[in-house]
């Protein structure tokens, strides 16, 4: 789900610019609830804004449900025109704890790749 991109630091070494903006619409929603819609929409006139390219509302949907999967995100489910859809908010805990949920997944990935690697010991290593 995440990849590292060296180049950048913070959430985004993990996170791709357009998967950055949809969490800091959804952190900006407070605990209200937003659809992929809204979403879309405001992350790429945000991104476009900025020179990136235009991306599909089926990125941000995918992303999303993905999120929602792994326990990252809170969502309900609703209906209207076509049937029922999802929407999302971030946990109580904001982006700290979307952060805090991220690194957990990416250490038990890792832990997952290198069972033989005591990864403990490399995170203490680490500077902070």
């Amino acid at each position: 789900m995440f990849r590292l991109i060296t180049s950048n630091t913070g959430i985004g070494a993990v996170l791709k610019p357009h998967e950055l903006q949809a969490l800091i619409i959804l952190n900006d929603a407070g605990q209200e609830y937003t659809g992929t819609k809204d979403v879309w929409e405001k992350a790429n006139t945000a991104l476009v804004a900025s020179g990136q390219k235009y991306l599909s509302r089926a990125t941000y949907i995918n992303f999303l449900h993905g999120l929602d999967e792994a326990g990252t995100l809170d969502a309900v489910e609703t209906t209207g025109k076509g049937g029922k859809r999802p929407l999302y908010r971030l946990k109580e805990g904001g982006l700290d704890e979307f952060k805090q949920d991220m690194a957990k997944i990416i250490m038990a990935s890792l832990k997952g790749a290198f069972p033989e690697t005591d990864l403990s010991s490399i995170v203490a290593e680490l500077p902070n």
